[in-house]
């Protein structure tokens, strides 16, 4: 048997990483608990609550783009990873706790003011963690990368086995948006930051464009679990600052694991971290 060149400790990472996308959590499976599928219920929403979650979602992701080309983090020296990764979650899930709780007071029609503030605050984290692996938060591709993540942990996984499951709800996803990421990040260069920030809020820039309906249309998923468990009235009692936590969680622990495995291959190239994990072998992302 050939030896893996990674370290025990990249292997163990690359283990709770692929039990992580396996099974992500109540969050990302659809709140199950709450006591019916959040799925099966979102397919019984009326068709006006479903345009309105569509374009509520839209929005949100708009601005998170609009911020993260806007807005390029101040690089710091990692000093200790684990426990930046840590203090930098813990703010951020206390910063989108208070935004969900004050939209919470208003209740469900405030989520369109609310919730783009959330994924504003949500992509901070996000980046902080491409940060502490070492990505270059200067490189717009890897600031849509940070928006990437937002779509992760969106699978049909019925019928599929574990090596399935890993695969579809992480692999397959980066599979799917890399292109237009690149596109994207390749357009940008050809405008002035300006001009790109103008097209990028009215809309007028193709690519941009079908990048943020794509990006919306899986998250809009998560929206649709925050819409209907806010609506519930257990969960309703708890208040918007509850869920916003376990959404702020969900995600920053997705993109640790995301940008681990991208800086993981970047050291050992993707063929051995892909084939460890689970995943197809070759170049996704």
């Amino acid at each position: 048997m050939t030896q893996s060149p990674l370290t025990l400790d990249d292997q163990q990472f690359l283990n709770e990483a692929a039990r992580f996308f396996r099974d992500p959590g109540l969050v990302a499976k659809g709140l199950t608990w709450a006591g019916k599928p959040v799925e099966a219920m979102q397919r019984r929403l009326p068709e006006k609550a479903r345009s309105t979650l569509a374009v509520v979602s839209e929005k949100a992701i708009r601005k998170a783009l609009i911020a993260a080309v806007k807005t390029i983090p101040k690089e710091k020296e990692v000093l200790d990873r684990d426990l930046e990764s840590l203090q930098s979650s813990r703010i951020h899930r206390a910063m989108t706790t208070f935004t969900g709780a004050a939209g919470g007071i208003v209740g469900l029609p405030a989520l369109a003011i609310e919730l783009p503030v959330t994924t504003v605050l949500i992509l901070r984290a996000i980046s902080d963690q491409a940060r502490l692996f070492g990505h270059d938060l200067q490189d717009l591709e890897t600031r849509l990368e940070c928006l990437m993540v937002f779509t992760m942990g969106v699978s049909d996984g019925d019928g599929m086995s574990m090596h399935e499951k890993t695969t579809a709800s992480y692999f397959a996803t980066r599979a799917s948006f890399v292109a237009i990421m690149r596109r994207a990040a390749t357009t940008a260069s050809a405008f002035s930051a300006k001009e790109l920030l103008r097209s990028v809020e009215k809309g007028t820039n193709p690519i941009f464009v079908k990048l943020i309906a794509g990006v919306a249309e899986k998250f809009q998923i998560r929206v649709s679990q925050k819409f209907i468990a806010e609506g519930m009235p257990l969960i309703g009692a708890i208040g918007g600052g509850v869920l916003n936590y376990a959404f702020t969680d969900f995600f920053v622990t997705t993109a640790r694991f995301h940008f681990g495995i991208r800086a993981l291959e970047k050291k050992y190239g993707e063929n051995v971290v892909q084939n460890y994990f689970g995943g197809p072998p070759g170049p996704i992302v």
